[in-house]
């Protein structure tokens, strides 16, 4: 029926991203790649661009897990993997939202807010795999880029220790890379142990703070 029809048009311009300049807000013609995987078979899978103001209709259909990677040139994309349930609120938000992405600069850091490790240890979690895949995209877009991977830790052991587990674990982020077909000549790891955080304190919330992974460009 019409009225039918209507509402399954409106639920299609619900599931539609924008995609942003993070310091500007200035909209992006970003290159969106879409995978619909539905019932254990790719049910769609394709490449678009956001028009003028930086908008892409996914029209995604329901039960469906998708794989979302948004990029443009000199940005880092950013590659999100969830599921998608028609008629499911919390689901439609998480696909119907502004994407803002970070313009690369020779020379300046880029946090990776979303690599974490075992406490104490230098093994990746799996739930950096994801952040991880984008950084791979990146470099594939960017085959003459070289970058310097730092690891940093909070101010608690002793500096030596710090500075031996803030290398490993920038050496494990190099590893993943590599096992990705990246070339080791691109990466350097770096550990920086707590030399450099982010902001000043000894509570929790600090420390959590300073402890990351942080990448910059070297060449582009």
């Amino acid at each position: 029926t019409r009225k039918e029809s209507s509402a399954a048009s409106d639920v299609y311009k619900r599931q539609a991203i924008k995609v942003v300049d993070k310091s500007t807000n200035k909209p992006i013609e970003a290159i969106v790649n879409l995978k619909a995987i539905s019932e254990t078979k790719t049910a769609f899978e394709g490449v678009g661009m956001c028009d003028e103001r930086g908008i892409f209709q996914l029209k995604l259909g329901a039960n469906s897990d998708i794989e979302l990677t948004v990029s443009f040139p000199e940005y880092l994309p950013i590659h999100k993997t969830f599921d998608f349930i028609s008629g499911d609120e919390k689901n439609k938000k998480k696909v119907h939202k502004k994407y803002k992405l970070t313009k690369l600069v020779v020379g300046e850091y880029i946090q990776l807010k979303r690599i974490f490790f075992e406490e104490g240890e230098h093994k990746l979690l799996a739930q950096s795999y994801e952040q991880l895949n984008t950084m791979v995209t990146l470099m594939n877009n960017h085959p003459k880029m070289k970058i310097e991977i730092a690891g940093h830790t909070d101010n608690s052991g002793s500096s030596k220790y710090n500075q031996q587990l803030s290398q490993k674990r920038a050496e494990a982020v190099k590893k993943y890379l590599v096992k990705k077909d990246i070339k080791k000549s691109r990466i350097k790891p770096k550990g920086y142990g707590g030399q450099k955080p982010l902001i000043s304190g000894n509570d929790a919330a600090s420390k959590k703070q300073n402890r990351r992974v942080e990448f910059k460009v070297l060449k582009l």
